[in-house]
C-alpha cells in the first residue's frame, strides 16, 4: 500500500493483482514469467509504419531528408 509521509513523499509499494489493471500487471511482460505463453503472444505481429509516411512526423521526416540531400550536393 502507499503511504505519504508528513513531508510530502510518497513510500511503499504499489498494489498490484494478477488482473488486467490496464495493460499492466499480469500482463507486463517484465514481470511475466518465462514459462507464460502470453509474455510472448503478439510479439510477431507487424507494426505499421504508417507514422512515417503521414502526418506530422512524416513531414519532420521528409523536411530532414530532403536538407541531408542539399547539404550533401
Amino acid at each position: 500500500q502507499l503511504k505519504e509521509c508528513p513531508c510530502g513523499n510518497v513510500v511503499g509499494a504499489a498494489n498490484t493483482s494478477t488482473h488486467w489493471e490496464g495493460g499492466k500487471g499480469c500482463r507486463d511482460s517484465a514481470r511475466m514469467s518465462s514459462a507464460d505463453p502470453k509474455k510472448f503472444s503478439g510479439v510477431s505481429k507487424t507494426k505499421s509504419m504508417k507514422f512515417k509516411r503521414v502526418g506530422a512526423e512524416a513531414k519532420k521526416r521528409r523536411e530532414q531528408r530532403q536538407q541531408q540531400q542539399h547539404s550533401n550536393k
